[in-house]
């Protein structure tokens, strides 16, 4: 496995790993789904199906410490995995956060792994 490079990094923020349980509201519908990349700014959500609509969404999900957390997001990027295995694998959406509340933050900071 090829340890993470700092200089080779192209995103802003950096993401970790989760596997949370969490629910995505767009226009008045619930999706459910599972949060599985998260950073200050964004956050990678597994899903079902795709949402239909676009503008702004709510994401709300429960940290493991148990702390209820509610997003306001826009969806980026759509992935939707090759027909040959799309059984296997839900389509996933990156949405930027809007406005990131501060539970959220001191969240993400206790997430993402020290500094060497």
């Amino acid at each position: 496995m090829q340890c993470w490079a700092e200089e080779l990094e192209r995103r802003d923020a950096i993401r970790t790993r989760q596997r949370l349980a969490c629910e995505v509201w767009v226009g008045g519908n619930r999706h459910e789904g599972v949060l599985e990349q998260v950073s200050a700014r964004s956050v990678l959500v597994r899903l079902d199906e795709l949402p239909r609509g676009t503008g702004e969404a709510r994401v709300r999900f429960v940290t493991p410490d148990g702390a209820v957390i509610a997003l306001r997001t826009v969806a980026e990027k759509a992935r939707v995995a090759p027909h040959a295995i799309r059984v296997l694998v839900p389509p996933s959406v990156l949405m930027h956060v809007l406005e990131p509340p501060d539970a959220f933050l001191r969240w993400i900071d206790q997430t993402l792994p020290s500094a060497p």
